[in-house]
């Protein structure tokens, strides 16, 4: 994740295998672009990484104008939401198994 920064964003490891990426003031279309670089990116990594195995992302995102009501847990609640249903599509796409 170090390597990988495209936009102006703050990168956070929030769990094991968990990253938040926060970027402000870009339109859905260029977080859409940001993570369609972020995979091209692993796929690169994983292309010339020389590693017996492979680096694979699962990911959600919120974006939008932010009400007076939302706070940093809400947008990263809807983003996790988003990401273990992509999690799961990711692995049954892989063939591995569910646990």
């Amino acid at each position: 994740m170090e390597n990988f920064q495209v936009y102006r964003d703050i990168q956070a490891r929030t769990g094991g295998d968990e990253f938040e990426i926060i970027a402000e003031d870009i339109a859905e279309d260029e977080g859409v672009h940001y993570l369609e670089e972020l995979v091209a990116y692993l796929d690169a990594f994983n292309e010339s990484g020389g590693k017996e195995y492979d680096i694979h992302a699962s990911y959600g995102y919120a974006c939008r104008v932010p009400s007076q009501q939302d706070t940093m847990e809400i947008f990263i609640k809807e983003s996790d939401e988003i990401m273990y249903r992509n999690k799961v599509i990711n692995k049954i796409n892989r063939g591995e198994a569910l646990r």
